[in-house]
């Protein structure tokens, strides 16, 4: 467990939480290495790194037109 932890996203955002479960929306496609460090009474802890591949979105649309 942590006091809070610093999250750097890897697409230029970085926010603390105070939550051990957080979620992030990435705006863009590519590669992305979030780097997550906790903190308990103001000391660093094990950094951890986390990278994701963030793919574009596939559109299956069906045609349902009756006519």
């Amino acid at each position: 467990s942590f006091d809070y932890a610093k999250v750097e996203y890897g697409d230029g955002i970085a926010e603390i939480v105070h939550a051990p479960t957080f979620d992030h929306f990435y705006q863009d496609t590519g590669f992305m290495c979030a780097i997550i460090i906790p903190y308990n009474d103001s000391c660093a802890g094990d950094t951890q790194t986390v990278c994701v591949t963030i793919y574009p979105p596939i559109a299956n649309f069906k045609d349902n037109l009756l006519l």
